[in-house]
């Protein structure tokens, strides 16, 4: 084997040229690494409205200020991903007016158009109307018989 002298010329430029592609490579590495680092900056204009959300007092707010301050805090241009409707659905039945009652005899009028509407079937006729009418007014007046006055003022009594 041949021995190496501490004056080598040759081993001196290798090691020169293994410290000089070391030093390259690193070089490389670290301007890789910024060039990373600034393509995966997070834009803080974009993240506005999430940093606005982990606000407390944007917590204690309606939501119409919610979305007022969300709105605001928005880069221009920028729309929230999924929209709500402004306006709930109505149930179309809820929707149809319906004539009030404010005493006995509407609700006896209400119940015969029912029932006249209705036709035959299982609906109450006028004198059920009038017997239950009737014994309503007798519990709202406290002169119920016997037999229902502990039903109508104490449920749970049964």
């Amino acid at each position: 084997m041949r021995q190496l002298a501490v004056g080598d010329v040759s081993s001196t430029r290798t090691v020169y040229a293994v410290v000089l592609a070391l030093v390259a490579v690193g070089a490389i590495l670290i301007f890789v690494g910024v060039w990373i680092i600034r393509q995966t900056k997070p834009d803080r204009e974009l993240l506005a409205p999430l940093e606005r959300m982990a606000d407390r007092s944007w917590r204690h707010q309606n939501p119409a200020q919610r979305r007022q301050l969300l709105d605001e805090a928005r880069p221009a241009g920028a729309k929230p991903m999924i929209r709500a409707k402004d306006v709930p659905d109505v149930d179309e039945d809820f929707a149809q007016p319906r004539p009030s009652i404010v005493n006995f005899d509407d609700l006896r009028a209400q119940q015969e158009a029912e029932s006249r509407r209705a036709g035959a079937g299982d609906v109450l006729t006028s004198a059920d109307v009038e017997d239950a009418v009737e014994e309503l007014k007798d519990a709202v007046e406290g002169d119920a018989p016997d037999s229902h006055a502990d039903g109508l003022a104490n449920p749970s009594a049964k």
